[in-house]
């Protein structure tokens, strides 16, 4: 039986549909389920950690390698999952990922809702764990993977860089899942950086990122200056920073073309 199939007859069992509300479009691809598995090299001391198990069936394949902490939040879902899959290998959380307690985990493996791909990929910054696979929409990937002075580039692309380090497996065609979303998808996976010039807090400089890249287009002296009213609140002065920016020779550049490495160095220079 193919996975849709699979998943028509789940749906009609628990009497549930997809909701657009969720971001649920449930990946029935079993090739590149089978991927997304294989590229994570879970080993068996792993805890592979899932946000959105949906109906299981990417759930199902990483019981064979470790074990799995699940997360999801329809509890119509739940209910399939908590009775269809074996409790070997599983820790089943039927909560919100984002308002629980973070669990310890070695790698990610995961489809998440695509609209909280931000959130996700904002709570795994800064976490200790080993790598992470993941299924996203294309241009959300697009966004994560942005250099300095491309359209894209903002503070997610910038932490991502300082975090991990990424690289892109596939494309993923929409009719791999149920049902179809309206844009492409793609997978990454993405190694945990040791950190390149070793940013003094984690907490801080996630902060300090995602305040001054409200100011993009700005030259990195006049986004400091406008973001100083939130980093005074992180212990930064207005005034050290531009001193900083000056001395590093970045004061008068975009920020949107300041290097990663380059931030770094200024948030350790006041920290």
């Amino acid at each position: 039986m193919s996975l849709e199939n699979e998943l028509l007859g789940l749906m009609d069992e628990y009497r549930f549909t997809p909701k657009k509300s969720l971001s649920q479009n449930f990946l029935v691809d079993e090739a590149v389920i089978g991927l997304l598995v294989s590229e994570a090299k879970l080993k068996r001391g792993d805890i592979a950690l899932e946000v959105g198990a949906g109906t299981g069936f990417i759930t199902r394949e990483l019981q064979k390698k470790c074990k799995v902490i699940a997360y999801e939040c329809d509890s119509a879902l739940c209910e399939v999952l908590s009775a269809r899959l074996s409790e070997k290998n599983l820790e089943l959380h039927c909560s919100d990922f984002f308002s629980s307690a973070l669990p310890e985990f070695t790698k990610i493996v995961s489809v998440p809702p695509y609209s909280h791909s931000s959130d996700l990929l904002f709570r795994l910054f800064g976490q200790k764990f080993v790598s992470g696979t993941l299924l996203l929409q294309r241009e959300f990937l697009q966004r994560m993977l942005a250099e300095p002075g491309f359209a894209e580039y903002n503070a997610l692309s910038c932490l991502a860089t300082y975090f991990f380090e990424p690289k892109v497996v596939c494309d993923v065609k929409p009719q791999s899942f149920y049902p179809s979303p309206n844009s492409p998808s793609a997978m990454v996976s993405f190694k945990c950086r040791k950190r390149f010039g070793s940013a003094n807090n984690d907490g801080k400089f996630i902060a300090f990122a995602s305040e001054i890249f409200r100011f993009k287009h700005k030259n990195s002296k006049n986004a400091l200056s406008l973001a100083a009213p939130f980093l005074k609140s992180c212990g930064l002065e207005k005034e050290k920073m531009v001193s900083a920016a000056q001395e590093l020779g970045i004061a008068e550049e975009k920020l949107s073309l300041v290097e990663v490495e380059e931030l770094v160095e200024l948030f350790n220079s006041l920290c």
